[in-house]
């Protein structure tokens, strides 16, 4: 079981990569409560810790990703209370207002500890 909301996150990418043909490479952009999170972790902690916690991982990639299944890791929180954390496979970037410069103001964020390096 993993420890924490970022822990569950890079579990969860890792279990999305395992089910990617080798050598593809996508990207990845997180929103929605998950995206919060680890925004107000980076901007002092404390915050973040008193925020909600997400069950689901709002995750938009940059061409179609067919997946066998969902994956759902659970974890810790930082009360020790076990959860829940999955990949929302209905989430659309379509749906809900978004900056028109999203994908240009990004932040690279390396959650996947096994992928090869970008060339």
């Amino acid at each position: 079981m993993s420890t924490g909301p970022y822990r569950a996150l890079r579990d969860l990418t890792n279990r999305i990569s395992d089910q990617v043909r080798t050598g593809q490479v996508i990207d990845a952009y997180l929103a929605g409560g998950m995206a919060a999170y680890l925004h107000l972790q980076k901007a002092g902690g404390k915050p973040a810790e008193a925020a909600r916690y997400s069950e689901d991982a709002d995750i938009h990639f940059n061409r179609s990703v067919m997946l066998h299944e969902l994956p759902v890791v659970a974890y810790k929180d930082s009360e020790g209370k076990e959860r829940m954390l999955a990949l929302d496979g209905t989430y659309t970037i379509d749906i809900g207002l978004r900056h028109p410069d999203c994908f240009d103001n990004d932040e690279a964020t390396e959650l996947i500890e096994k992928a090869s390096p970008r060339g």
